[in-house]
């Protein structure tokens, strides 16, 4: 996490303007750690920015990689990106805008939901547990429904739905493993939408020896079982692209920033922006307007 934070920091604060080398970005980094000496990391870095297709934006122009580790200007991502900045031109947080955004969802093939039949494999039906209609439901009999496989089978779905492209099968283990320990109370915590789930969740992963905190995954697989297990909609998905324009939005209607260093600040920040802004959105309708007009 601190390699990855002084690799962006460099780019940000020692190339303004100019398309530049591999070997440039790797003087500036020795000159900023010792540990770059070997430039395996940075060329990991760049491959994974390449590959993603990342662009990066250095004082007021935009740049993006190409496979000879130089980045060009990347002017129709440049003129899309500028009219995004515009505050003007942010799609509005109305049921009007919604009902646009879900429908173009619906019909976007980029965008698959088959973690939906895997549930409906399952139980036959999404949602089948519905506490409304169902009263109060021992949510620790949940675990009577699914086996190691199954679980292991959605969060990897809820992966491969949502293009996660870094995660690996261990990971999806770890999770599974995760859900599926009595102990850790998942289900009833899901039920009840504890925010509190989603760094649990990154702690354990991060403990078992992978290197990054999986905030997006998590966050997706606490939404995907609350939505499709409860019918409920008590999570925001984390992500960078909602994450990037938040403040934006929070400004545009007149909203302080807000700290965003951990999920619940981030979840806070959203829910406070669709309190006071648009209560008849569902937290669902907001995330997807704001993700889906900007990304």
């Amino acid at each position: 996490m601190a390699q990855t934070k002084v690799f962006d920091n460099v780019l940000s604060d020692s190339f303004m303007n100019e398309p530049f080398s591999f070997s440039d970005l790797l003087s500036k980094l020795k000159e900023c750690e010792d540990w770059f000496s070997n430039d395996v990391y940075a060329k990991s870095c760049l491959r994974d920015r390449i590959k993603k297709g990342v662009i990066i934006e250095l004082s007021t122009d935009y740049f993006q990689w190409n496979s000879n580790f130089e980045l060009r200007r990347n002017q129709q991502n440049m003129t899309v990106k500028k009219k995004n900045r515009n505050m003007d031109l942010l799609a509005q947080l109305t049921s009007a805008e919604s009902a646009k955004v879900e429908e173009e969802i619906r019909n976007d093939r980029r965008y698959p939901q088959k973690v939906r039949d895997v549930f409906r494999r399952i139980f036959g039906v999404v949602p089948p547990f519905i506490p409304s209609q169902l009263g109060n439901i021992d949510c620790k009999k949940l675990y009577y429904y699914f086996t190691h496989e199954t679980i292991f089978e959605i969060v990897k779905q809820i992966s491969i739905d949502n293009k996660i492209q870094y995660s690996k099968v261990s990971q999806y283990v770890i999770f599974t493993d995760f859900i599926q320990n009595p102990s850790n109370d998942f289900f009833c915590r899901i039920l009840h939408g504890d925010l509190t789930l989603i760094e649990e969740m990154n702690d354990f992963i991060k403990n078992t020896g992978h290197l990054r905190y999986e905030w997006s995954l998590t966050t997706k697989i606490c939404k995907g079982f609350n939505q499709l297990l409860f019918g409920l909609d008590d999570y925001y998905i984390y992500d960078q692209v909602v994450n990037s324009h938040l403040d934006q939005y929070r400004l545009q209607y007149g909203l302080p920033a807000m700290k965003k260093t951990y999920y619940e600040n981030y979840w806070h920040s959203l829910e406070d922006l669709r309190v006071r802004v648009c209560p008849t959105l569902t937290r669902n309708e907001l995330d997807h307007i704001i993700w889906y007009r900007n990304k």
